[in-house]
Parts: structure tokens; C-alpha cells; sequence
């Protein structure tokens, strides 16, 4: 009973610290007019009925989210040789007052009833679900639309070692990254600092493709730039990056 209470108070002081923090963003009006992303990751368990899910996710929770206020809802896939694939899924808002309208609808009596063949399920399609929050960069403060003939979504996690790394990260986005990821092949649907979940302090971004080949183009010539060596070489951007993780992703 006592490690019941402690795991409670733990799960309500997060909670807590992390409306806070969105709190304090709302109040700043330089930060007002930033989108606010949610990131979602199924596991998804083998042997399960993953179409009726993707059903659930796009005909049910879609509708519901953006009747809400959300701005964009997508469904991906990852692209990988293990199974089950995760599944992920990007809503974006374009504040907290409307993620936060967001999460009452899909918490309300008549979502309920429109889930309510899916909910009757006795076991669920997905072992866990992990949920981050992202706040978008000021350097590109809403979400862009894909590049024609987009198949292949990279979703690329930066981990910093300390908050100050990430801050110089961001500021190295800001500033001069994202100007030269829009010259180039490079072409973001969001940046993201992760305000809530796992691995921070980290920020998030999502470049999208037509395929593979083009991915590797892009990357090589992006590498290759003057603009790029001249910027990574630069001391105030030094040990930014400890660690990133990279997800391949296509739309379902």
C-alpha cells in the first residue's frame, strides 16, 4: 500500500511539473504562437489485430483530436525488419489550450461510445504506449507539409548531455541549421524541444523523402556543404549532441 501511495504522488507531481511548464510557455507571448506536438509510440504485440487498430486510430481518435482542435493527426509505421512494427503517431496543436481540449474529448462519454466495438476487446493490440510532448522550435514554430511524392518520414532524436547542450543545439537550428536544411534536400515537417518523456533533455525533428535513394542524396550533399563544415566547426556548438536516435517511418 505505501509503494502504491509513493508511485501515485511521483505519477501527479510529473503531471503536475509538466502542465506547469506548459503553463508558464502559454503565459510567454513569445512562445504563444509555437505548435505544440504530441508523439506517440505503440508497441504493438504479436499476433494482434493491428489493422483494426490503425482503423481505430484514423477513423476514431482522428476525427475526434481535430474536431478538438488538434491541427494535424498522422499515423506511421516504422519501416524495420522486426515484427510487429511500432506504430507512432504525430498530433499537432496549435497551443496547449487546445491539446489540452484534445485530451478531454478523447477522454468524454461520447468518444466512448464510438470506440465502443474497439473497447470490447478483451486484450489490447499494443503491450505499451509511451507518449512525448514537444514544443516547436521559434526557427520553425509550425508544422510544414510534406514534399511531393513523400514516402519515407526520418524521425531523428538528439540527446544532450546537460540541458545547456541542448540549448545549444536548438540555438544552432535557430540560427543557422534550418535555413540550410531549407537551401538543401533536407526538408523538415517539425523541430522540437521534448518537454515531457523519455531521453531528455533531448529535441526532436522529422525530415521527410521520397525514398531511400533520395534520403542518402540528400545527406551526402548536405555533409558535403561549405555552409555545414564552416557551422559544426564553430566552438559554441561544440559537444551538443551526445547521442541520436533514428527512426524510419512511413505513413499508414
Amino acid at each position: 500500500m505505501k509503494r502504491r501511495k509513493f508511485v501515485t504522488a511521483a505519477a501527479i507531481g510529473t503531471a503536475a511539473s509538466t502542465y506547469a511548464t506548459a503553463e508558464s510557455i502559454v503565459r510567454n507571448p513569445s512562445n504563444s504562437d509555437r505548435s505544440v506536438i504530441e508523439w506517440r509510440t505503440y508497441k504493438m504485440q504479436w499476433g494482434k489485430n493491428s489493422k483494426m487498430f490503425v482503423q481505430y486510430l484514423n477513423e476514431m481518435l482522428k476525427p475526434t483530436l481535430l474536431n478538438s482542435g488538434a491541427s494535424s493527426f498522422v499515423v506511421y509505421k516504422e519501416q524495420s525488419i522486426e515484427t510487429p512494427t511500432n506504430i507512432h503517431v504525430q498530433v499537432a496543436y496549435p497551443d496547449f489550450g487546445a491539446y489540452q481540449n484534445g485530451i478531454t474529448a478523447s477522454h468524454s462519454s461520447d468518444f466512448h461510445m464510438v470506440t465502443k466495438k474497439y473497447d470490447a476487446q478483451e486484450s489490447s493490440p499494443y503491450n505499451r504506449l509511451s507518449t512525448s510532448l514537444l514544443h516547436a522550435f521559434s526557427g520553425m514554430p509550425h508544422l510544414r507539409d510534406p514534399i511531393d511524392k513523400a514516402k519515407l518520414f526520418e524521425l531523428r532524436i538528439y540527446e544532450g548531455y546537460n540541458e545547456d547542450a541542448v540549448r545549444r543545439k536548438i540555438a544552432m537550428f535557430n540560427d543557422e541549421e534550418i535555413d540550410l536544411f531549407l537551401d538543401l534536400q533536407l526538408q523538415p515537417i517539425f523541430f522540437g524541444e521534448m518537454i515531457a518523456g523519455p531521453y531528455m533533455p533531448c529535441l526532436v525533428y522529422m525530415l521527410n523523402f521520397r525514398d531511400n535513394e533520395h534520403r542518402a542524396e540528400a545527406w551526402k550533399e548536405f555533409g558535403a556543404d561549405p555552409r555545414w563544415k564552416k557551422m559544426v566547426a564553430l566552438p559554441k556548438y561544440a559537444n551538443s549532441v551526445s547521442n541520436i536516435r533514428n527512426i524510419l517511418l512511413e505513413v499508414i
